[in-house]
């Protein structure tokens, strides 16, 4: 007898979700997750992201292939409010199984950071899998009268399991991410009860009085986390028409949040700078079908810091001209 089918759907995209929410929201993650660091941080000085920096120092780990398929690491620098400027090196685990081999992974990073580099660096952990019980914390090891402790803070996302109410409530858009990282976990893409959390969390944004920026962005983070099959995302989107009509709010057609999503995935593969640009022309030319040459000519002349807050800009202006005004 053949086996059954287990429907599964459309795999969640958690690590473009947190890679996205990091980029465009460094300090909320602090707030969030290390509120007594976060408070020493000069928020004033714009984050350097190091992600060149980062990619020439992967560690190469003997006997395993990549280290794990499902994370995320960022390498940005920031500044103490005393004036002195420090590394972070942030990573978040989002696979299903335990990683036996993370907190030494984590030391190397960490000791190679510091000797090519020589800068004082942290190194924070979220971990966002299922098993509550696995809080890898610190690497050691002890040879011949030597000896060696590395320690590191740890989040881990199941303690928040209490706390979903409270969280969806919140208008911090990591709370957020991390209550559609649980709702995930324990629903599926085919389920009546997914596609019921997410429009819970959904509908929940124009509760909470973000601007209509502020909800396209939460709603694309609940999207990649939160993945339906064809037919119940089919019904999500028809709750959502109405709720828009209801709010007097239109937020995004079809066709512009795929152009949106295929922009952060520009800039998440390509690199910062070079990404975000190509990303930033999908949109525009997917919503406004051609951009002006001098326009494109001003795009090309910004910087990767200058071009980050344009692409939700691009996605909730109502025309070309309301964009080129904001620019500056």
């Amino acid at each position: 007898m053949p086996k059954a089918r287990i429907k599964t759907g459309p795999s969640d995209d958690h690590d473009a979700a947190w890679k996205v929410a990091l980029l465009s929201y460094l300090p909320r993650f602090f707030e969030f997750f290390f509120p007594e660091l976060s408070l020493k941080i000069d928020w004033r000085k714009k984050p350097k992201f190091k992600d060149r920096e980062l990619q020439s120092l992967a560690p190469k780990m003997k006997g395993r292939k990549g280290g794990g398929k499902r994370l995320v690491d960022m390498l940005v620098e920031l500044r103490w409010k005393g004036g002195d400027s420090f590394w972070v090196l942030v990573h978040i685990e989002v696979q299903a199984q335990k990683v036996d081999f993370l907190a030494k992974r984590l030391f190397f990073y960490h000791a190679r950071i510091i000797e090519l580099y020589e800068k004082p660096l942290c190194t924070l952990v979220v971990l966002a899998d299922k098993d509550a019980t696995w809080r890898p914390d610190s690497f050691s090891t002890k040879f011949a009268g030597n000896s060696l402790k590395f320690s590191f803070p740890v989040v881990k996302l199941t303690d928040f399991k209490d706390r979903l109410a409270e969280l969806e409530k919140s208008t911090n858009p990591f709370a957020l991410l991390v209550a559609a990282t649980l709702h995930a976990q324990v629903s599926r893409p085919h389920s009546k009860d997914r596609e019921e959390r997410k429009f819970r969390l959904a509908s929940g944004l124009y509760e909470l009085g973000l601007n209509r920026r502020e909800i396209v962005e939460f709603l694309s983070l609940v999207e990649h986390v939160m993945k339906l099959s064809a037919p119940r995302q089919r019904d999500f989107e028809l709750k959502m028409k109405k709720l828009e009509k209801e709010k007097e709010m239109r937020l995004l057609t079809n066709i512009e949040r795929v152009a949106l999503e295929k922009g952060r995935e520009e800039g998440l593969e390509k690199g910062l700078e070079k990404g975000r640009k190509q990303g930033l022309k999908v949109v525009l030319q997917a919503r406004f079908k051609t951009i002006p040459e001098d326009l494109e000519k001003h795009l090309d002349s910004l910087t990767s810091e200058e071009l980050e807050p344009l692409l939700p800009l691009a996605a909730t202006a109502s025309s070309l001209e309301e964009f080129a005004s904001r620019l500056g």
